[in-house]
């Protein structure tokens, strides 16, 4: 049996993650990969005899075995390719297009292609685009490659932003198609490299993507789980209107939880960690208010209205100077739990 020669890549990089047989290994120093250095047609392989050529989506051209593209370009190819299929995809606009399974076999070859020339960010744009505009409906044989080309592309040419990035887009994708599980996974894995890179906003984002998808796949248990650490993301950067819309977040899935008593805990605390005056946007306020209001509403669904009372008063309070008809809305339900109270 041949042996094909490996190097071994040593990327000091703690954040890095890699694909290992079906799963993904996360390296608490450094990660090493066993990475063949002979590929398809270069030195120290033969290359295998040439399947009858077909064009590609752009004219470009592409053969085929089964349903694997096996690459057939020069270098300059490659990057007019690349090139080709960017002005393309991003042409959609934030429109979302249906991407079939040939063409995101070739969008998957030429990520590889591009990657091994070094073309190190074309590749991860191509990638990035494509996730950016492929729709839920596409026939999603392919993402698991597209994911595994692109991410590998990252991590040998030693980009994490990249690698943030294309994680990001991915589990957007995953997302819109209902895959709540490779999405949450693809986000994670994200938010562990922003937080190794020290990024607090990406870091914040990233898990309130996390906790909004558990949240309304029913998960709650596991939205707090994400909710709480957010808690702690924005409080060790004392950002205090960060940690108000973390606390809010923690109070809501309480509530939904049925929590009510432990949603009111969060959510008065939430209201205490605002500052106050001109440093508070108003759609701060306006969020805050709306989740004090259902937490009002919980109260009063459960026959507590001196509980809801104080919720409602909180909310008018915060809306008064921002918003004049959601005030108004909020002092008919004022009135009408201090009527349900008294009688």
């Amino acid at each position: 049996m041949r042996r094909t020669r490996v190097s071994r890549i040593d990327i000091r990089a703690e954040v890095f993650l890699t694909r290992v047989p079906g799963r993904f290994l996360r390296a608490g120093g450094s990660l090493s990969r066993r990475v063949p250095v002979a590929h398809a047609g270069e030195r120290g392989r033969p290359r295998r005899p040439a399947a009858p050529e077909q064009s590609g989506p752009c004219g470009c051209p592409a053969r085929r075995k089964g349903r694997r593209v096996v690459e057939p370009w020069a270098d300059d190819d490659v990057a007019s390719f690349v090139d080709t299929q960017l002005e393309t995809l991003t042409g959609h606009g934030d429109d979302l297009a249906p991407i079939s399974a040939d063409r995101g076999a070739e969008i998957v070859a030429a990520v590889r292609a591009a990657g091994r020339r070094r073309l190190v960010g074309p590749a991860i744009r191509l990638a990035c685009a494509t996730w950016a505009v492929v729709a839920p409906s596409a026939d999603r044989r392919w993402w698991g490659e597209l994911a595994e080309a692109g991410e590998d592309v990252a991590i040998t040419g030693r980009d994490p932003e990249g690698l943030i990035e294309l994680l990001h887009r991915s589990g957007t994708a995953f997302a819109r198609a209902g895959d709540r599980t490779a999405a949450d996974d693809q986000w994670r894995r994200a938010f562990a490299l922003t937080q190794r890179l020290g990024d607090h906003d990406r870091s914040a984002h990233l898990l309130h993507l996390v906790g909004d998808l558990r949240r309304a796949g029913g998960s709650l248990g596991r939205a707090l789980t994400a909710f709480f650490e957010l808690v702690r993301v924005h409080a060790e950067q004392n950002d205090r209107l960060g940690l108000a819309a973390a606390l809010t977040e923690v109070g809501v899935t309480m509530a939904r939880t049925g929590r009510v008593t432990d949603a009111d805990y969060f959510l008065r605390r939430a209201g205490e960690a605002l500052p106050s005056g001109a440093d508070v946007p108003p759609s701060a306020l306006l969020r805050h208010a709306a989740t004090l209001v259902g937490l009002g509403r919980a109260w009063d669904g459960r026959g507590a209205h001196a509980a809801a009372m104080p919720c409602y008063s909180q909310a008018l309070a915060e809306l008064v100077d921002v918003d004049d008809y959601a005030a108004e809305d909020v002092r008919v339900l004022l009135a009408a739990a201090a009527e349900r109270r008294r009688g």
